[in-house]
C-alpha cells in the first residue's frame, strides 16, 4: 500500500505525519513536534530538511502551507510565515525526493478536505483558527471555491467592527486577538468573547456564502472548543435573514491536525 508524508507549516513552525494511503485507518503518528529554527528546521531550506525527513517508503510527499497557494501549478504564491514569494515547492520536492510525487494546498483548503466527508453537506465553509485564521469554501459540487487566478482565498487583510486593537480578520480572529481578550477579561472570559467574536465572522459568512455546514479546525479550536462552541453558535445563528438556512456546526475531527489529514486525502484521493 502506498504512503503518504505530509507535513504542515504554519505560524507554529512545522509537523509531519506519515499515512497509509487508504486513510481507512486512521492511525496518525505525529513524527515531529511543532518546530521553528530548532532540529535543523529552517524555513528558507525546508524542501532539504523535508527530504532528509522523508523514507524511501513513501510514495508522495503533501505540504499544507499558511498563505497564499496556488495548487494546481504547485506553487506558494506568498506565505509570509516561511518570507516565500512564488516559490515553486512541488517542482523543487521533486528534484530532492528523485522525484516523488508531491502536491502542496493552502492550510485552509487542507482543513476544508479533511471535511470533504459524508457527515457534512457541501457547499462547507471550513475555518481554521490557529496563529491566524484560514477561511476555505466548497461549491453544491463539492470541488473547492477559487478566484480566476487558482489561488486560495485569502480573508486576512478585511476589517470587521470588533474591539480589538486590529480590525483586520487575520489579527482579530486569529491568536493575537484572543490573547488580547483574555489578557483584558481572563482567560475563560475571554475565550467565550472570541467565540461571539467569531460568531459574528461567522454569521456575515453564512450570509455571503449559504453553506450547509461550517467546520472549524485549528489549534484554539482544539484548546478551546467547549468554552468556544456556545458563543460561535448563538452568535452564528442570532438574525440571520430568512432566506438563509442555519447551516450545521461542527468541530473537526482532530481538529489540531486537520491540516495534515487533509493534505495527505489531497494526494490519496483528490480534493473532490
Amino acid at each position: 500500500m502506498k504512503r503518504i508524508h505530509a507535513f504542515d507549516l504554519g505560524g507554529s513552525g512545522a509537523k509531519e505525519a506519515v499515512f497509509e494511503a487508504d486513510l481507512r485507518t486512521r492511525q496518525l503518528r505525529i513524527i515531529g513536534a511543532p518546530r521553528r529554527a530548532d532540529d535543523g528546521f529552517a524555513w528558507q531550506d525546508f524542501e532539504t530538511w523535508a527530504a532528509r525527513r522523508v523514507s524511501p517508503e513513501v510514495d508522495i510527499v503533501a505540504v499544507s502551507c499558511a498563505g497564499i497557494v496556488n495548487a494546481p501549478a504547485g506553487v506558494v504564491r506568498l506565505s509570509r510565515v516561511a518570507n516565500w514569494r512564488n516559490r515553486p515547492i512541488v517542482a523543487n520536492l521533486r528534484k530532492v525526493t528523485g522525484g516523488k510525487p508531491s502536491v502542496v494546498v493552502n492550510d485552509a483548503e487542507a482543513h476544508l478536505i479533511a471535511c470533504m466527508l459524508p457527515s457534512f453537506r457541501h457547499p462547507i465553509i471550513a475555518l481554521s483558527v490557529g496563529t491566524s485564521l484560514g477561511f476555505a469554501v466548497s461549491t453544491d459540487g463539492g470541488t473547492i471555491y477559487r478566484p480566476r487566478t487558482d489561488t486560495s482565498l485569502d480573508l486576512g487583510s478585511i476589517r470587521i467592527p470588533t474591539s480589538a486593537t486590529s480590525k483586520e480578520v487575520w489579527w482579530a480572529v486569529g491568536s493575537h486577538g484572543l490573547q488580547e481578550l483574555q489578557r483584558l477579561r481572563g482567560p475563560v472570559e475571554g475565550a467565550k468573547q472570541f467565540g461571539y467574536r467569531l460568531g459574528a465572522f461567522l454569521r456575515d459568512m453564512t450570509i455571503a456564502f449559504q453553506p450547509r455546514s461550517v467546520v472549524l479546525s485549528g489549534g484554539i479550536v482544539a484548546r478551546h472548543w467547549q468554552t468556544l462552541e456556545g458563543p460561535i453558535r448563538r452568535e452564528c445563528e442570532s438574525a440571520l435573514p430568512d432566506f438563509v438556512e442555519p447551516p450545521q456546526l461542527a468541530c473537526a475531527d482532530d481538529p489540531a491536525n486537520a491540516a495534515l489529514w487533509g493534505a495527505a486525502r489531497l494526494a490519496a484521493f483528490g480534493a473532490g
